[in-house]
C-alpha cells in the first residue's frame, strides 16, 4: 500500500505542472512500459525495507539499511518515472537532487524508526500509526516537490501526434482507481481485524485452551496480532451437581494434567479421536451446537470421556499451527485462568429461577439447566522451545515479545486483569523451567494438610509457583552419607521446636564429634530460616516424620544419575480455617499434589490404562456388536482394539476415571481395602498423609482420655 501511495502520488504531483505555457497538445506525455515498471519498484523496495527493520532485536544498523532503502525506492520510481516521459528531455540540478536524497533518506529513518519502536513495545494506537504515515508521506511529498524544483524539461519529438485532455483524464482515473482501491483493501482488513477481535472476544467467555511458549530470553509467542494460540474447547464446563466446578482437582483436569506429561501415550489415538467427535458433530441438531450435549438438552454419558478427547485433538491442532510434534506441544499449567463474568442468557425465554439443589430450573417448560459458572476459563499449556525451534516459528509468522510491552494487549484480548495476568506468564515461565523439580540434596520440608470443603476432600501447603514442592529449605551438605541418614532418624516425633533446641545442643556439644557438631550446625541453620520464612506459630507444632523421604528432582544431564533429594519432613493437620502463613505459599488439592510427583518420564501403565479409559464403553446397555461396528467406523488401531478385546473377553472394568473420582472422597479413599491399582499408586504423599491423620487420632484420643 506504501508503494502504491507513493506511485500515485507522483503521478497525481505531476499533473500539477504546468509546461509550455499551459498548451495542451505540449503536457507531459508517458511511455506505458516504464511508468507501469516504476509502479513496482517502490513496492519492492519498500518490502525489503521493513522485512530488514520487522524483527524483534534492537538494531540501529538495521533502521539505517531500511531507510537507506526506502529512499532508493522513493527516488528511484521518480527518476524511473522522468524516464518515461516521451515528450520532454530532462536534466537535473545536482543540488536540488541531493537535497531531495537526503531528505528523503531523514523522512524514512525516522518513519521507519518509530514503526520499529512501536512495533517492538506493543504500544500502538491508531493516532500513533497516523502520525508515523503523516511524517512519512510528508516526508515522501517534500522529496517530490524538492526533486521537480531542480528538474528543468526540454521539449521534443514535436512531431509525435499531439497530446489530447484525454491522456490526463485516463492517468487521473487510473490514480484514483488504485487509491480508492487500496482504501478498500485497508477497509477490508480493518473489517477482518474488527470480527476477528469480536470472535476472540467470545472465545475467551468460554472453555478454551491455549498454548504459553517461551523462548530462552522469557519471551512469549504470540500472533503477528498479539494474540496467543488457542482453541474453544467447549461453551462452558457443565456442572452437574454442586461439587462438580472445574479446577485443578477436578479428576478430568488431573486425567488431561498427567497426558500433557505423556503425550506418546495418545499419540496413536488423535486420528481416533478426530473421527469419534466429527462423527458426534454429524448426529447433533443445527439447534444443539455442542457436542457434550445431547439431542434431549442434557449432558451426554460419556461427558468427561469425549471433553478429554477434545482436549487431546485441540492440543494436535494447536502443535499443528505451530509446527511442533504433538510431544512438544507443552505440558499442562497448575492453574485454570478466569476470564471476565458473562451474562447468563435466559433458556427458550421461560422463567428462570435456582432451585434448592443449586442448579437452574425454567419454571414455564420444567427443563433443569445445569449450572455454569458464568465466566470463560482458559487452560495453558506451556513449554520453552531452543533458538532453532524460534527461528522456525517466526518464520511461520509467530513472534516472540517482550511479555511486559504485550501484557496490556494480552490482558485485554484475554478479558483478565493486566497484573493478574502478569503473575501467571510469570509462574508459567517457572514452570515451563527447570526450576519446576527441586536440585538433588537435602531439605528440611513441611507436610502441612487441612480438610477443604471447596475440593471435597484435603489440601496440602506447597509453593505457589511451583505446586508439586513442599515449603522447603536446602540443608549446606556436600554429600549424604548412610551415618547422616541413620543420624537423621533419630529426630524422629520431635517437634519443630524440639528440634531446634536438640540440634542446637548438639552443634555447641564437646562430646559429640566434629562431623556431627558441623552437621547439626548445617542443619539448625536450614530449619531456622525455614521457621522464619513461614513466620507462624501454629508450625511450631509440627512433628518429624518417622524416615527422611525421597522426592522427584532434576538431575542434570552432567550428573549422576544416583543423585537424590531427601526430605526430612514435618508433619502437621491444620484447622479447617487456616489460611496460607505467606504469599509465597498456597494450599492445593491432596489429589493434584500426588499426582504432580508422577508425572517425569514415560508411564507404560498409564498408557495401558488411558487406551481403556478414552476407548471402552461404560455404558451396561451397549451390546458387543455395536461396540465393534463403533471402532471400525471410528477407525482405532488395531493394537487398541486389541486389548480392548481382552478386556472385554476377561469381562473386567478398568475405570481410571472412576476410580479417580472416588479418590476425591478421602473417607472412600482411606477405608477402602486397598485394592490393585491404589497399590501402584501408593506413595510418598500417602504415607506422609496417613501418619498425619493417624497422628492426630492419636493425639485427639489421648486429649479426650
Amino acid at each position: 500500500m506504501g508503494g502504491t501511495a507513493i506511485w500515485c502520488m507522483h503521478y497525481l504531483g505531476n499533473q500539477a505542472i504546468v509546461l509550455a505555457d499551459g498548451q495542451i497538445t505540449n503536457q507531459i506525455k508517458y511511455n506505458l512500459g516504464l511508468a507501469v515498471l516504476s509502479f513496482f519498484l517502490p513496492i519492492v523496495m519498500a518490502f525489503l525495507a521493513f522485512v530488514i527493520v520487522g524483527s524483534d532485536v534492537k538494531s540501529v544498523v538495521r533502521v539505517i539499511m531500511g531507510g537507506i532503502l526506502n529512499s532508493f525506492g522513493i527516488l528511484g520510481m521518480h527518476f524511473m518515472s522522468q524516464a518515461a516521459i516521451t515528450n520532454y528531455q530532462c536534466s537535473y540540478k545536482v543540488f536540488w537532487i541531493l537535497g531531495a536524497f537526503i531528505l528523503s533518506f531523514l523522512a524514512s529513518v525516522t518513519g521507519l524508526s518509530q514503526f520499529f519502536l512501536i512495533r517492538l513495545s506493543w504500544k500502538s494506537s491508531w493516532w500513533k500509526r497516523a502520525a508515523c504515515a503523516f511524517l512519512i508521506s510528508t516526508g515522501i511529498s517534500f522529496v517530490h516537490w524538492f526533486s521537480s524544483i531542480g528538474t528543468v524539461y526540454h521539449l521534443h519529438n514535436t512531431s509525435f501526434k499531439p497530446m489530447g485532455r484525454s491522456s490526463q483524464i485516463g492517468t487521473i482515473v487510473v490514480i484514483s482507481t488504485l487509491s480508492v482501491l487500496g482504501c478498500l483493501i485497508l477497509l477490508g482488513l480493518g473489517i477482518v481485524t474488527q470480527s476477528q477481535k469480536i470472535k476472540l472476544t467470545k472465545i475467551v467467555q468460554q472453555l478454551v485452551l491455549a498454548v504459553a511458549t517461551f523462548d530462552q530470553d522469557n519471551k512469549i509467542l504470540v500472533t503477528a496480532s498479539g494474540n496467543l494460540p488457542l482453541r474453544k474447547l467447549t461453551e462452558t464446563w457443565l456442572e452437574q451437581t454442586p461439587f462438580d466446578e472445574f479446577n485443578i482437582a477436578h479428576p478430568v483436569f488431573l486425567w488431561m494434567f498427567r497426558t500433557s506429561q505423556n503425550w506418546s501415550t495418545v499419540m496413536n489415538l488423535v486420528p481416533a479421536m478426530r473421527s469419534h467427535i466429527r462423527a458426534l458433530e454429524s448426529k447433533q441438531y443445527q439447534s444443539i451446537k455442542n457436542i457434550l450435549i445431547g439431542n434431549d438438552g442434557i449432558p451426554i454419558n460419556e461427558y468427561s470421556s469425549v471433553f478429554e478427547e477434545l482436549f487431546c485433538v485441540k492440543s494436535a491442532d494447536l502443535a499443528n499451527d505451530l509446527g511442533q510434534p504433538l510431544e512438544g506441544i507443552g505440558v499442562l499449567f497448575d492453574e485454570i485462568i478466569n476470564t471476565e463474568q458473562v451474562p447468563l442468557s435466559k433458556h427458550r425465554n421461560g422463567i428462570i429461577a435456582p432451585n434448592s439443589s443449586g442448579s437452574i430450573v425454567d419454571l414455564e417448560n420444567d427443563i433443569t439447566v445445569f449450572q455454569i459458572s458464568g465466566k470463560g476459563q482458559i487452560i495453558f499449556l506451556v513449554n520453552r522451545v531452543g533458538l532453532i525451534e524460534a527461528h522456525r516459528m517466526k518464520a511461520a509468522g509467530y513472534r516472540f515479545a517482550d511479555v511486559e510491552n504485550i501484557i496490556s494487549i494480552l490482558a485485554t484480548k484475554l478479558q483478565v486483569k493486566a497484573k493478574s495476568l502478569a503473575y501467571f506468564i510469570k509462574m508459567m515461565q517457572n514452570h515451563a523451567s527447570i526450576d519446576y523439580l527441586l536440585e538433588p540434596g537435602l531439605y528440611f520440608s513441611i507436610f502441612a494438610a487441612r480438610a477443604s470443603v471447596a475440593h471435597k476432600g484435603f489440601e496440602v501447603l506447597a509453593r505457589r509457583e511451583a505446586k508439586n514442592q513442599l515449603p522447603s529449605m536446602k540443608v549446606n551438605v556436600k554429600d549424604i552419607k548412610n551415618w547422616k541418614i541413620q543420624y537423621l532418624e533419630t529426630l524422629k516425633h520431635m517437634s519443630m521446636v524440639e528440634c531446634l533446641n536438640h540440634l542446637s545442643q548438639v552443634a555447641m556439644s564437646r562430646n559429640s564429634s566434629y562431623s556431627e557438631q558441623k552437621f547439626a550446625t548445617s542443619l539448625l541453620t536450614s530449619l531456622k530460616i525455614l521457621r522464619e520464612s513461614i513466620n507462624d506459630i501454629t508450625f511450631d507444632n509440627s512433628l518429624v516424620a518417622d524416615k527422611p523421604f525421597e522426592m522427584p528432582c532434576c538431575v542434570k544431564v552432567n550428573e549422576s544419575a544416583q543423585k537424590k533429594a531427601i526430605h526430612i519432613v514435618l508433619r502437621i493437620l491444620l484447622p479447617i480455617h487456616k489460611h496460607s502463613p505467606i504469599d509465597k505459599l498456597v494450599f492445593v488439592p491432596l489429589d493434584f499434589f500426588k499426582l504432580a510427583q508422577h508425572i517425569n518420564g514415560y508411564n507404560k501403565d498409564f498408557q495401558k490404562k488411558t487406551y481403556d479409559h478414552l476407548h471402552t464403553s461404560k455404558r451396561p446397555d451397549f451390546h458387543s456388536a455395536t461396540n465393534y461396528l463403533r471402532d471400525i467406523m471410528l477407525d482405532i488401531p488395531e493394537e487398541i482394539l486389541k486389548y480392548k478385546r481382552n478386556v472385554e473377553k476377561s469381562g473386567q472394568e478398568i475405570d481410571i476415571f472412576t476410580s479417580q473420582k472416588k479418590l476425591t472422597d478421602p473417607l472412600m479413599y482411606y477405608q477402602a481395602p486397598v485394592n490393585g491399582e491404589l497399590k501402584e499408586t501408593h506413595s510418598f504423599v500417602d504415607e506422609l498423609f496417613e501418619a498425619t491423620i493417624s497422628l492426630r487420632k492419636t493425639q485427639t484420643q489421648a486429649t479426650s482420655g
